[in-house]
């Protein structure tokens, strides 16, 4: 069964980020040209695209590049909430691109990606949602029992963040270490109570780029692909038993 929703891509952005201790990759030079590559690479996707930066950071080095999609929407939020941490500021981005976006107001369901990623599989992961035959609600990699969501790449109904997410969102503070992947997965939590549908996706995102609290770069060597599918592939099968 092909899906009749209509999907985007949200890029959440900070090219210009406040000094904090955590963010190692904090150089601005490097973070713009980080964005350009990744935007590059999602403009050859099908899909809609919105790019949304929280540092006020003047954007017209990034709408000046030529990308190959005729569908992407730049945004731009000052509020990047140094005391609670990267995690509310992602929350807030979020929040604006869903209250100004007219690409997400004329979509179904939200890619939510890192900006300075590339998630190199996912057009896999796309068109295996695509064919699924349950509508699920949201699209998440979960660990640590259920307590922890990896907030670099997932896929979420507009809904889940107004009915779900929004509710504990006030919790997120990384100075006392209630982060923006616990917020999500206690979101998740709620919605699956709810009788909403959750489920990791069809394969393991392959990440490119680099790491914002180490400044390294994701491991890209066959042993350590391998290692991640089996392990993968394994709690996935456990989850739906």
């Amino acid at each position: 069964m092909i899906s009749n929703k209509k999907y985007c891509l949200l890029l959440t952005a900070s090219i210009s980020p406040p000094q904090q201790s955590f963010l190692l990759r904090s150089n601005h030079v490097d973070r713009l040209e980080d964005y350009i590559s990744a935007l590059a690479f999602w403009s050859r996707m099908s899909l809609p695209i919105v790019f949304v930066d929280n540092s006020n950071f003047p954007l017209n080095s990034i709408e000046k590049e030529r990308f190959n999609n005729n569908q992407i929407e730049f945004l731009q939020i000052s509020n990047n909430d140094v005391i609670r941490g990267k995690g509310y500021g992602e929350v807030n981005i979020i929040d604006w691109a869903l209250k100004k976006s007219e690409i997400i107001h004329n979509s179904d369901m939200v890619f939510k990606v890192t900006g300075r990623f590339k998630v190199l599989n996912f057009d896999r992961i796309y068109n295996s949602v695509l064919s699924e035959k349950e509508n699920h609600f949201i699209y998440a990699t979960m660990s640590k029992n259920f307590t922890v969501a990896d907030s670099r790449f997932y896929l979420f109904a507009k809904k889940h963040f107004a009915d779900y997410f929004q509710k504990f969102a006030d919790q997120i503070d990384d100075s006392k270490k209630l982060y923006f992947e616990h917020i999500l997965a206690k979101s998740i939590l709620l919605s699956i109570a709810d009788g909403k549908k959750w489920s990791m996706f069809p394969e393991a995102p392959i990440y490119k780029g680099y790491y914002g609290t180490s400044n390294k770069k994701y491991k890209h060597n066959i042993i350590y692909k391998i290692k991640k599918k089996f392990i993968y592939k394994l709690k996935k099968y456990f989850i739906s038993k």
